[in-house]
């Protein structure tokens, strides 16, 4: 009898330790969050084009989480063969815009949001597709990278 209520006191304190550490993790998750400081946004996922023509869209990029701002660099991760895409600018200098309280400079534009407008990059990609290319969909992805100044 004794040995069982030994038994019962220990699992108490096993209980009792769980609940605290599971309270203290909690606690310690709470202050713990990851801040992507980049945004995007663009008008269309997908676009028409004829084989030899010329096509451009924009992408805008705002930064809303990193003071005083952050250096960013464009890359194309996928593109067809035969394709020619020039993006402009390339690398570029990204201050951080608070929403509502941002003055528009050249090569910017007010993106809205639910909390007020944000001063976004314009990033202008420019795409040129071979003459004899095939009817069909091809996809081009970019990607945009947050680097330090050293390394624009």
């Amino acid at each position: 009898m004794v040995k069982n209520h030994k038994v019962n006191l220990n699992g108490r304190y096993a209980v009792i330790f769980l609940v605290m550490l599971v309270f203290f993790l909690i606690l310690s998750i709470q202050n713990i969050h990851a801040v992507i400081p980049l945004g995007s946004a663009y008008g269309k996922k997908s676009i028409d084009i004829l084989p030899g023509d010329v096509t451009s869209f924009k992408i805008l990029l705002f930064n809303i989480h990193e003071k005083p701002g952050i250096y960013v660099s464009m890359n194309v991760t996928e593109l067809p063969k035969g394709f020619n895409i020039t993006i402009t600018p390339k690398n570029f200098y990204l201050p951080y815009s608070e929403p509502g309280s941002s003055e528009l400079e050249e090569g910017y534009e007010f993106l809205g949001t639910g909390h007020g407008d944000i001063k976004a990059r314009v990033v202008r990609v420019m795409v040129k597709t071979p003459q004899n290319i095939e009817p069909g969909k091809y996809y081009i992805r970019l990607s945009a990278v947050v680097k330090g100044p050293e390394n624009i």
